[in-house]
């Protein structure tokens, strides 16, 4: 994934007492489960920059660490195969894990705290809008490869239906969803604007009284419901 050289948000105005206290489980579950990401590494430390006297050394180490976690953490599978509370304990064991890992341990301790949560892709919605019919056509979503987690930091129903605050362990912050948005448009403005691009090619030309229009949206969870249950429980 590609993000921009501000690597961390440390936002220091006001925040709900619900945002500081998901933002406080947050930092729990990264002292429960530490762990060194490759993919934050290779966009965030200088000796991976090109520019870096050590950068042929730096990403080789980062590849070989990338594939342990490709195969010890996800069993070889792009699509995560390694489910519910096996990714957790794996996690405890190789100390390595990347937004996916990460959003599984901010789940388990959401969760263990008796709040309704569930991890989600971040994606680029696009499509042409006719304003006065408010129609939509042509309609992609593109999948911009980052793992998050979303709650309303209530007990009672479930998370979707409240405004949702976003939990995101590997960037580092929580933040209500609008605010969340505007990081992430920062944060990979590089692949945003390629799935821009992309769409535009296939588009090519917006239809008659419409627009061409983008969206980051948080699409369907990375992994089976069924087998959150198991996340939920490792903490108990």
């Amino acid at each position: 994934m590609n993000i921009s050289n501000n690597n961390t948000f440390c936002s220091f105005k006001a925040k709900s007492p619900e945002v500081r206290l998901a933002d406080d489980i947050m930092r729990k579950s990264k002292q429960n489960f530490p762990c060194f990401s490759t993919t934050f590494a290779r966009n965030s430390y200088q000796c991976c920059k090109i520019q870096s006297n050590y950068y042929d050394k730096a990403v080789d180490l980062i590849n070989k660490i990338g594939e342990k976690i490709f195969i010890n953490l996800r069993g070889g599978d792009t699509n995560t195969s390694v489910r519910g509370a096996e990714v957790l304990d794996r996690l405890k064991t190789y100390k390595l894990g990347n937004c996916y890992e990460k959003a599984m341990a901010a789940v388990a301790q959401l969760k263990n705290r008796g709040f309704k949560c569930l991890p989600v892709y971040l994606g680029l919605e696009s499509f042409c809008w006719n304003s006065k019919t408010g129609e939509r056509t042509n309609e992609k979503n593109f999948n911009l490869d980052h793992v998050l987690v979303v709650t309303a930091m209530n007990n009672k129903e479930r998370a979707e239906k409240y405004n949702l605050i976003v939990v995101d362990p590997w960037l580092n912050f929580t933040a209500e969803k609008n605010e969340a948005i505007e990081k992430y448009i920062k944060f990979f403005y590089v692949k945003i604007a390629e799935n821009i691009i992309k769409y535009k090619q296939i588009v090519n030309e917006a239809p008659s009284g419409t627009k061409i229009r983008h969206k980051i949206e948080f699409f369907s969870p990375p992994i089976n419901e069924k087998y959150l249950e198991e996340i939920y429980q490792y903490l108990k």
